[in-house]
């Protein structure tokens, strides 16, 4: 039986938008993950994990999915954006960690949940402050 698909919220995140489009895309076009996991070649379990974003796909991953599923360079931009994100957002999160303020850490797990804050600033140190 089919698992019922969780509700995405794409607003939350640059992460979620991802999942949330390559959902869209896919259901779109009448796959399923398994069948578009075959003709991506890649494992069924990742595209979930991208979907639930729980993952980001790696570049050449998100250019074989846009192109199985003919978006025309958009999740693409959608990766390249959420870069730029992540990598600011880790630059001010250490700006704020070397005076003192683990904040960002436990706000970015409570608002994006673990797996995305691992993603962010990396698992030791989510560990390290919100253990």
């Amino acid at each position: 039986m089919a698992q019922r698909p969780r509700q995405l919220t794409p607003w939350v995140s640059l992460l979620r938008e991802w999942g949330y489009q390559l959902r869209e895309l896919r259901n779109s076009q009448g796959l399923s993950l398994r069948e578009l996991s075959k003709r991506a070649r890649i494992e069924h379990s990742h595209l979930g994990r991208f979907q639930r974003a729980e993952r980001m796909p790696d570049r050449s991953q998100a250019t074989v999915l846009d192109g199985v599923l003919g978006a025309s360079g958009m999740l693409l931009r959608l990766e390249d954006l959420e870069d730029d994100v992540v990598a600011q957002a880790r630059a001010e999160a250490r700006q704020r960690l070397m005076m003192g303020d683990t904040s960002p850490v436990t706000v970015a797990v409570d608002v994006m949940g673990r797996p995305a804050a691992e993603q962010l600033y990396g698992p030791g140190l989510v560990h390290m402050l919100c253990s």
